[in-house]
């Protein structure tokens, strides 16, 4: 029976009330303040993320492809690209390319990174570029590694987010 009491101190006394004995006030208040706690932080988890940015062009909806032929940047809606671009581009092994306006190259152009270092800020393609999906199997059992340094300064992602906090 001693678990079904609920200590509620304030002002440094203390009462017991019996959470199962029809007390129904007290336990609404503390699921309504539970409920509003989670809330909040829901929100604040929002905008976090949303200010934050992410790995996508200025709008939420962009996206920076850069031609592996041509070296041509484009930025594409979700919407302007192939209907299946966003399931089979994490398939494994396979690869995530558009087509390049400019070239006309099939296939040729992948989601860029952009250089997190602003005096550089540069385009680039990584292996992850072409196949998000990350190494095979049997490439990561080989102990394969896929750099995804800026090949223009040498600029390491995730080392600069961790100095000065994600662009």
């Amino acid at each position: 029976m001693a678990d079904a009491y609920q200590d509620l101190c304030g002002k440094g006394r203390c009462q017991m009330i019996d959470l199962k004995a029809g007390e129904g006030a007290p336990r609404t208040k503390l699921v309504a303040a539970a409920l509003i706690g989670v809330a909040v932080v829901s929100i604040i988890l929002v905008i976090w993320t949303l200010t934050r940015g992410g790995s996508v062009s200025s709008g939420s909806d962009e996206y920076d492809f850069l031609c592996e032929r041509c070296g041509h940047h484009q930025v594409k809606k979700m919407a302007d690209l192939p209907a299946t671009y966003a399931e089979d581009r994490f398939k494994p092994g396979a690869e995530a390319g558009i087509d390049c306006p400019n070239c006309g190259g099939k296939g040729t152009a992948y989601e860029a990174f952009k250089c997190r270092d602003p005096a550089c800020g540069k385009y680039y393609l990584t292996k992850y570029s072409k196949r998000p999906a990350g190494p095979t199997e049997e490439e990561a059992r080989r102990g394969e590694q896929w750099d995804t340094k800026c090949p223009h300064c040498g600029t390491d992602p995730a080392e600069w987010d961790r100095k000065h906090g994600r662009p």
